[in-house]
Formats: C-alpha cells, sequence, structure tokens
C-alpha cells in the first residue's frame, strides 16, 4: 500500500511537471522577447526542469 501510494505521488508529480513544461513553453512563444524567454527560463531552473527537457520536447 505504501509503495502505491508512492507511485502515485510521483505520476502526478510528473504530470504537474508536464502541466508546468507546457505553460512554460506557451509563454516562451508568445514571448520572443528575449528578455522574457530569460526570466521564464529562471523559473524553469527554480522549478527542477532542466533545458535539456525543453530543447527534446520542441524537435
Amino acid at each position: 500500500a505504501e509503495k502505491a501510494r508512492y507511485e502515485e505521488t510521483l505520476a502526478r508529480q510528473k504530470e504537474a511537471m508536464k502541466e508546468m513544461q507546457t505553460k512554460l513553453q506557451e509563454m516562451m512563444q508568445h514571448s520572443k522577447d528575449s528578455g522574457a524567454e530569460a526570466v521564464v527560463q529562471k523559473l524553469m531552473k527554480k522549478a527542477g526542469i532542466s533545458d535539456e527537457v525543453v530543447i527534446s520536447t520542441e524537435q
């Protein structure tokens, strides 16, 4: 039961990360302004989303 609860939490966190990543990518696309993009990248670092993840999903 404990393991199942842990895996469920992990799955929920992954889902939340995906949603946040999608929102951040949308923000980056809406703001071609380099200043805003730098802010978004700072937010992503704070959220623990690496640039590699973003690059791999954009290809």
